[in-house]
């Protein structure tokens, strides 16, 4: 069987001569050029990229036609800002054909560093629900919106944006604080109302010493007793400007001292 059907072949090779014989060569050119044109068709045809599933036609390239070669990503964060959002916004047909570099603020789309674009976009994203952040709102409004309904253009914003900062934007992200409890301010510590172990303790080994280093020691009649609070802050205020080095008590309890013992008037 084998045989035969190579015999039949060999057969028609003096057939197919002669035909090409009888055929003119302005024909047979025409033939050889449709092929052509056919083989270059179909190949452009099967280089089409696929535009994804679910999230509408690809963004166009950033304003300068190439890939980002600005600053990197500062942190973890501005690098999922990048990598979630601002990859699908900045494309001359989406936001970044207004809000880029020198465009329209907010800049969040901005193609030449993408760490500014970040800082922009935070005020835009509400990072409790992803859903009421300006940007889905904006564009769910029908603002520049890429795709052929405003909701599909805002359910993919709210994805971006959901990407971006994670599942914590369904909840409040942050430190609860307790309020302490309310206390009397009778109850904190106060001064003793007899100032003789202020004088025994402080006064004279270390107040008669820290106010004579630079003046006499001044008794409390020196001043009245509505004066001597601002008297005692001046000398504090003097001490910190010297390169003194000495032991000093506190300025409440030296004005207290010299309140309890000055005159009236």
């Amino acid at each position: 069987m084998n045989r035969e059907r190579l015999t039949n072949r060999f057969e028609l090779i003096p057939a197919g001569w002669g035909v090409l014989k009888r055929t003119p060569v302005a024909a047979l050119i025409l033939a050889l050029l449709t092929a052509v044109a056919a083989c270059s068709g179909g190949a452009g045809h099967g280089s089409s990229s696929n535009p994804g599933s679910g999230s509408g036609p690809p963004p166009g390239p950033g304003p300068t036609g190439t890939s980002y070669n600005g600053p990197p990503a500062a942190n973890a964060d501005v690098m999922s800002f990048q990598t979630n959002l601002w990859s699908n916004v900045n494309g001359s047909d989406r936001c970044g054909g207004c809000h880029k570099a020198g465009g329209q603020e907010p800049l969040f789309a901005r193609f030449d560093d993408v760490n500014l674009a970040y800082q922009a976009a935070g005020p835009l994203v509400n990072f409790t629900s992803a859903a009421q952040s300006e940007l889905v709102l904006k564009v769910g409004g029908g603002h520049n919106c890429f795709l052929a309904s405003a909701q599909d253009c805002a359910n993919n914003m709210t994805t971006w944006i959901q990407n971006w900062i994670g599942s914590a934007s369904g909840q409040a992200a942050g430190i609860a604080f307790t309020a302490p409890p309310d206390q009397s301010v009778g109850g904190g510590k106060l001064f003793p109302a007899d100032s003789g172990q202020f004088q025994a303790l402080l006064w004279s080994p270390i107040l008669r010493q820290f106010c004579g280093a630079c003046h006499a020691y001044p008794p409390p009649e020196s001043f009245p007793r509505s004066l001597w609070r601002k008297e005692v802050k001046g000398g504090y205020d003097f001490f910190r400007q010297s390169d003194l080095d000495i032991p000093y008590p506190s300025a409440e309890a030296v004005a207290r001292y010299y309140e309890k013992r000055a005159p009236e008037a």
